[in-house]
């Protein structure tokens, strides 16, 4: 028996065929189904077709890792899959994924290749963050190097991407042993978290899975992509509009601010402070509502202060 953890933030469009494509697995699954937006009609709809789904409905928002932690909290299985709710398990996906957990005891988290709906790859793995590349993300000179982009494709080549070592530009099909898997779908051993803790709540949304395979790895766990284990993503692009640029910077911040020297904090929190706020007086005459997710970044990079790790399962 496998417990699953997936999330609906109010958009129902995908919610179905996921379940199913669950259902269709091989594993037997215990699916817990958090609904973050408070209760909606598409619910009993969704129970009356999976009798055995677990809803939880949220009174009031709670950010991604509140959500999965709080099913790793509850279940008993020695595996936790945890599922976006916009992706398409291929068959057997869960099965090649616990299969390897099974056979590999030292292994804590094991992530999929990820497909777009066309069977192009996408980004399923990074690598940890680094201060030149969170800066190079915060200034918006990432804006270069966008996923799909002629620049991001030349440096996908297996040389360079070799040379340069970065994760996330090595799209070989290959299992192995890597820094991060992406938090679209990943399977946990609860033994593990047991051990090293859950993820860190201190954002609603990005970043969750850094600072947390950061832990298990210290704690000589490891964390690896299995290639023979396949999903479909529909919605792989970051939205950093809104509200959500200042959740991506706290999430940055955060895992600095713990899992890196004190120096290294202080560099990105004057980094997010400058450059959102050269953005936030740049786009003020011309528009006023990115300005203002700019200076909300800025207010970020201005508060002290992030959660402990996550500790207790």
């Amino acid at each position: 028996m496998l417990t699953v953890s997936i999330i609906v933030h109010g958009d129902f469009s995908h919610i179905e065929a996921a379940l199913h494509s669950i259902a269709q697995q091989s594993v037997p699954c215990q699916v817990h189904l958090t609904v973050n937006t408070g209760p909606h009609p598409e619910v009993d709809r969704l129970q009356a077709l999976f009798p055995e789904l677990c809803v939880h409905i949220n009174e009031a928002p709670l950010g991604f890792a509140a959500n999965h932690n709080r099913v790793l909290r509850l279940a008993r299985t020695p595996y936790v899959a945890l599922l976006n709710d916009d992706i398409l398990l291929y068959p057997g996906a869960l099965e090649a994924l616990t299969g390897y957990l099974d056979a590999h005891p030292d292994v804590a988290v094991v992530g999929p290749a990820i497909e777009n709906p066309d069977g192009s790859p996408q980004i399923a793995v990074w690598s940890d963050p680094t201060l030149p590349r969170m800066i190079y993300r915060i200034s918006g000179l990432s804006a270069l190097t966008p996923p799909g982009g002629r620049v991001r494709r030349a440096l996908q080549r297996p040389g360079i991407a070799r040379l340069l070592g970065v994760e996330s530009l090595n799209l070989a099909p290959v299992t192995r042993p890597v820094p991060v898997v992406i938090g679209v779908a990943m399977v946990a051993r609860r033994e593990a978290c047991a051990r090293a803790g859950v993820m860190d709540e201190d954002t609603r949304v990005y970043g969750e899975e850094f600072g947390w395979q950061w832990r298990l790895r210290q704690r000589g766990w490891r964390v690896v992509f299995v290639a023979e284990a396949r999903v479909i993503h529909y919605n792989p692009a970051n939205d950093l509009t809104g509200w959500r640029l200042a959740e991506h910077r706290k999430g940055i911040i955060c895992y600095f601010q713990k899992y890196r020297s004190p120096w290294q904090a202080v560099v990105l929190r004057g980094s997010v402070v400058g450059f959102h706020g050269l953005g936030a007086l740049l786009l003020a005459p011309f528009n006023r509502e990115k300005a203002r997710a700019h200076w909300k970044a800025v207010q970020v990079g201005l508060r002290p202060g992030c959660l402990p790790p996550e500790e207790v399962l």
